[in-house]
């Protein structure tokens, strides 16, 4: 009599279906599994703001607390896209601000989503920012 044969590998988990993938300082939401990014923000030319980046093209800058434009309508995301990308956006920026290590940033972020009642985006995926020769282009998304 043959041995039985092995059991075959357990399937993968499934996608999830909402969250945020982090690659370094930028990020993507996933919404019903598609993905919506690059998100980033970098230093204004002035070092005096941060500008609010969306697949590689400005729509947005923070000038100060009480001075923030953006303005996503051109790309015609989802609402909810919107909303987790605000609050993901807005942690991020104060905790650079106010040199918040990048764990106490993403705690800050899961908080935010939560109370804000987007708990389903608070599964976050991490990958390493890969080497600049290596980055996606954001106009392929």
């Amino acid at each position: 009599m043959d041995p039985p044969a092995p059991a075959p590998p357990p399937p993968p988990p499934p996608a999830p279906t909402h969250g945020i993938l982090f690659e370094g300082g930028r990020f993507w939401v996933l919404h019903r599994r598609r993905d919506y990014g690059p998100f980033d923000y970098e230093w204004s030319q002035d070092f005096a703001g941060v500008e609010l980046m969306y697949a590689g093209k400005k729509f947005g800058e923070y000038c100060s607390k009480d001075e923030i434009f953006a303005d996503l309508k051109e790309f015609r995301l989802p609402a909810a896209v919107v909303d987790v990308a605000t609050i993901v956006l807005g942690c991020l920026v104060f905790g650079v601000l106010n040199g918040l290590p990048e764990a106490e940033r993403r705690q800050l972020v899961c908080d935010r989503l939560t109370s804000g009642g987007y708990e389903r985006f608070a599964q976050f995926v991490i990958r390493p920012e890969p080497p600049l020769i290596n980055r996606r282009d954001p106009r392929a998304s």
